[in-house]
């Protein structure tokens, strides 16, 4: 895959860029309307959102320590509550 195997580091700070945006932008929206922010995706399924956020935190895991990695698997956590799944690791064959 292409941001496990070919991407270089600023390729994988900046994908962390994105997701860390798009997951604080979930978060608020789960504050405000709950679990309903999930109808607004084509995949309404949480657990599989869940999932494509915890990979590609696996994925860029050699960034664990800058800030916004740590405050990315904190947000992973709360918004899927996810604690259950903390050290598990996956395969996506996507990321």
């Amino acid at each position: 895959t292409f941001l496990r195997d070919k991407a270089d580091r600023n390729a994988r700070i900046l994908a962390l860029a994105d997701k860390l945006s798009n997951l604080r932008a979930i978060e608020r929206d789960v504050i405000s309307i709950g679990d309903q922010v999930w109808e607004r995706f084509h995949q309404k399924d949480k657990k599989m959102h869940g999932w494509l956020y915890r990979q590609t935190a696996e994925v860029l895991r050699e960034l664990e320590e800058y800030p916004a990695w740590q405050e990315y698997d904190r947000l992973i956590r709360r918004v899927f509550h996810e604690d259950f799944i903390l050290g598990a690791v996956f395969t996506a064959p996507f990321l």
